[in-house]
């Protein structure tokens, strides 16, 4: 299980072309902070900022793990997300047309997998 800890977050970095007005690192923490989420092994070329990384043996790439969800807005601010809408048994599709919604972004969590330092990262998506 991944904990995320405040102080190890390296960067929160919120759509550049159009950012979620009312958004920071720390609601999305809590908005997966009580789930049972369950985040991927990914790999990547790059290392992990604090420690260097866990290099995969006889590879260029290093270990990570990720996690995504999608966070829904309405003029620029956040809604709800898409672990809530599961829960009501709802839909983007749903909730956009019933005007409750207008846009889509994936946030993507990547955590170091040696150290637990962590991105946060969100991107406008088109559904």
């Amino acid at each position: 299980m991944v904990t995320l800890e405040n102080e190890k977050l390296e960067g929160f970095f919120n759509d550049e072309n159009n950012p979620i007005k009312d958004i920071n690192e720390e609601t999305i923490i809590n908005m997966i902070k009580d789930r049972n989420v369950d985040f991927e092994k990914a790999y990547y070329s790059l290392t992990c900022e604090s420690c260097g990384g866990e290099k995969v043996e006889n590879e260029r790439a290093y270990k990570f793990l990720e996690y995504h969800f999608y966070i829904y807005t309405k003029d620029g601010k956040y809604v709800t997300n898409s672990l809530a809408v599961e829960e009501e048994g709802k839909s983007f599709n749903r909730l956009q047309r019933e005007g409750l919604v207008d846009n889509s972004y994936i946030v993507s969590i990547i955590v170091c997998a040696g150290c637990g330092a962590f991105n946060i990262e969100i991107e406008e998506f088109e559904i």
